[in-house]
């Protein structure tokens, strides 16, 4: 069971982790989340840890968003391929691609098949000084520093999803 609430602007839920077996990495997560207010609005979600991963997830659907999800890069990248997406969030290097390695052929993909730019979100330990390089040379479209609080993940992506 989740429940959640708001201590200061920080996000707390609660979720047994023990209540389903943890995937293995090299698994790949697709789901629906039940909750269809932006049914048309599907997010792809890369990151390596699973726990993170269900942190985010939660979060996402909390916003009433429909979240595919991914450990692997090349998993992720398949699941690029072969659906639309509204928006793609990268909150930690993948098994076997860094989150930048994942944008770049994103980007690469693009181009190269007159595709709409999809923006991607960086969820990130590191400060924007040190990633300015390559959130621009990647066109990286937004960025949160970690931990990643709920209101702040809210507002990012109705920005982008608007």
């Amino acid at each position: 069971m989740i429940g959640g609430g708001l201590i200061k602007e920080t996000f707390w839920f609660k979720k047994s982790l023990y209540d389903a077996p943890i995937e293995k990495s090299t698994e790949v997560t697709a789901r629906k989340s039940s909750l269809i207010h932006q049914a048309d609005k599907r997010i792809l979600l890369g990151e390596g840890q699973p726990v993170l991963q269900k942190v985010y997830r939660a979060c996402l659907e909390q916003i009433k968003c429909l979240v595919d999800s991914a450990n692997i890069g090349k998993q992720m990248l398949e699941l690029y391929y072969s659906r639309h997406y509204s928006l793609i969030i990268l909150g930690g290097d993948l098994s076997d691609m860094t989150c930048l390695a994942i944008a770049q052929s994103i980007r690469v993909h693009e181009q190269a098949n007159g595709r709409t730019s999809i923006p991607i979100l960086l969820l990130t330990e590191t400060s924007f000084e040190q990633i300015k390089t390559d959130y621009e040379r990647l066109n990286i479209n937004d960025f949160l520093i970690k931990p990643v609080r709920l209101p702040e993940l809210q507002i990012i992506v109705q920005r982008w999803l608007a």
